[in-house]
């Protein structure tokens, strides 16, 4: 039987990319030896590793000497990596060892208006060991249009899913009852923002706007959903500028898909790298999306969706336009081809091209 070594720093318990995968692998009649951070429940075949975020740390030093043995003593017909720091530990553990690797990362870490210095120095990293690269996979195009024309992989790949939520069946609350528990009554326009609550996540710009919506708009809502540093700055925020009737902070207490069914508007600020999984579910509902205009949003999104990062002007007319229209969305969002059907025949075809 075929051996494959498959690293991830971390396997979600729900079905994600990682675990379809998995399940391809094993229908290909793949041996999987899996590598990650944490057990694997009912998987027998893994090895527990550490990875750390950070790329130059001593934990990370003794998890790249012991993966350069693990990878020297098995004939692994392929090795996938799955992120930025295993990518580079793996790569760097193969580069004399002539394997064929497939390289997978949902968005490479250098970005446009990103610190000079760093995005140098992830360009350069990304762009040397992709010569040990068989296949890249990324989950946009701008990344892949760089990964193609200045990578040395022979083969670069983009594939993005849709939240596995789809395809099962789920069943929400009642959006009255949902409603009922947040106060909201039925002539609210609802904005909900998904996120960390972080600085990465922008959420201050969000307040500011609503601070001069509801003087001419008193039924927009602000829902926040998240967890993170800035909770408390954000609350004192809400009670200083009196927004606490129109601005409510959950802590991931109410369901996404819940909180999707409610909302009027999906709104994300985030300055990079946003949560794409909060995107497609808000697709998938159909609803009205004012998004940053990175490259995770803009492969998903028309234009006339997304704003400059702190330009407050250009996306308070376009909450502002969504409250007056108040309309149900046309149906633009090309979702065919991150159906999960669909993924797993890329998926097929990155297996079949690895020779």
């Amino acid at each position: 039987m075929k051996e494959i070594l498959f690293i991830k720093d971390n396997l979600d318990e729900d079905i994600k990319l990682g675990q379809i995968y998995l399940e391809i692998l094993e229908k290909l009649d793949y041996k999987v030896h899996v590598i990650c951070n944490e057990i694997i429940n009912n998987y027998n075949n893994y090895t527990k590793l550490e990875f750390t975020r950070k790329l130059f740390t001593l934990k990370n030093l003794k998890t790249y000497k012991i993966l350069k043995k693990i990878i020297k003593q098995n004939d692994y017909k392929i090795i996938q990596c799955n992120s930025f720091v295993s990518g580079v530990l793996t790569r760097l553990a193969c580069r004399k060892q002539n394997k064929k690797i497939i390289y997978s990362i949902d968005s490479f870490k250098f970005y446009k208006k990103q610190f000079l210095i760093k995005k140098i120095f992830y360009y350069l990293t990304e762009k040397y060991l992709s010569k040990y690269t068989n296949t890249i996979v990324v989950g946009n195009k701008e990344d892949y249009v760089i990964a193609k024309s200045k990578f040395y992989a022979k083969h670069v790949k983009t594939i993005k899913i849709l939240n596995i939520k789809q395809n099962i069946e789920y069943k929400a609350e009642n959006k009255d009852n949902i409603k009922e528990k947040l106060g909201l009554v039925d002539n609210d326009y609802i904005f909900l923002n998904i996120g960390d609550l972080t600085k990465t996540e922008n959420h201050i710009i969000q307040l500011e706007i609503m601070i001069e919506i509801i003087k001419y708009y008193p039924q927009a809502k602000l829902i926040i959903s998240g967890i993170g540093e800035q909770k408390e700055y954000l609350e004192n925020i809400i009670e200083k500028y009196g927004l606490s009737k129109n601005v409510r902070i959950l802590e991931n207490t109410i369901d996404t898909i819940d909180l999707l069914q409610i909302c009027d508007c999906y709104l994300t600020t985030s300055k990079n790298k946003g949560n794409v999984d909060n995107l497609l579910n808000a697709m998938i509902e159909k609803k009205p999306i004012l998004a940053t205009n990175i490259k995770e949003f803009r492969d998903l999104l028309k234009y006339k969706n997304l704003f400059e990062e702190n330009d407050i002007k250009t996306l308070k007319h376009k909450m502002i336009k969504n409250i007056e229209k108040c309309k149900e969305t046309q149906i633009y969002y090309n979702l065919e081809k991150y159906k999960l059907e669909n993924v797993k025949k890329c998926i097929m075809k990155i297996y079949s091209n690895v020779k």
